[in-house]
């Protein structure tokens, strides 16, 4: 994983993970497809925050990934959503720009 700004800015950082959260919706889960195939399709998602080392802050936010190799559920781009530069020490996020895979990957 590579911070999407420095990618941009052809910097090098370090990347460190600031946590995750996980929506609590009912519904979805376990389930068997016509081929006998077991599934597990959770409406959930979790996002998940980072800073890098030039204090750079993201998130990227998806559905977790079915178990069945086979199924798509969950496999969809990542939404990454960049915040504002923050000082060292300051908290909080503010959302500036949804960001694409290709930047957030650093391809």
């Amino acid at each position: 994983m590579r911070c999407p700004t420095c990618v941009e800015q052809d910097l090098k950082s370090k990347v460190y993970s600031e946590g995750a959260t996980k929506t609590l919706l009912g519904g979805g889960g376990t389930f068997w497809d016509e081929n006998g195939a077991k599934h597990h399709h959770d409406p959930n998602r979790v996002t998940s925050y980072y800073r890098c080392s030039n204090n750079h802050r993201w998130s990227s936010c998806a559905h977790e990934m079915c178990l069945n190799g086979y199924c798509d559920y969950g496999r969809e781009e990542p939404e990454v959503r960049r915040y504002e530069d923050v000082s060292e020490g300051q908290r909080g996020y503010t959302r500036t720009q949804t960001l694409t895979n290709k930047t957030f990957s650093g391809k």
